[in-house]
């Protein structure tokens, strides 16, 4: 009877240990995929802000008074009528 006892006492012993070894793996696993995710965060969020900065030059850049200027600058002469984004501009002439 004692043999029992105390075969059952060590399995038993033996079994918490490896579950606690087992919890304390998945934790680790757990941390480490958090701080994967928080980098991922990060960098998402540094790349977005830097996608608003891209767009705000992209949009200072075609604007028409940009384009206007620039043309100056490089000899084109400046139109002096009225332009508009909404009027239909005649792409090929009609037979």
């Amino acid at each position: 009877m004692k043999k029992l006892v105390t075969s059952s006492s060590i399995l038993l012993i033996a079994i918490a240990v490896i579950t606690q070894g087992v919890v304390i793996y998945i934790s680790n696993t757990s941390a480490a995929d958090s701080i994967r995710a928080t980098k991922v965060s990060l960098k998402l969020n540094e790349l977005s802000e830097e996608n608003i900065n891209i767009e705000s030059k992209i949009l200072t850049f075609a604007s028409y008074q940009a384009v206007a200027s620039r043309a100056a600058v490089l000899g084109f002469e400046s139109t002096r009528d009225f332009v508009s984004v909404y009027d239909p501009v005649t792409v090929a002439l009609s037979r």
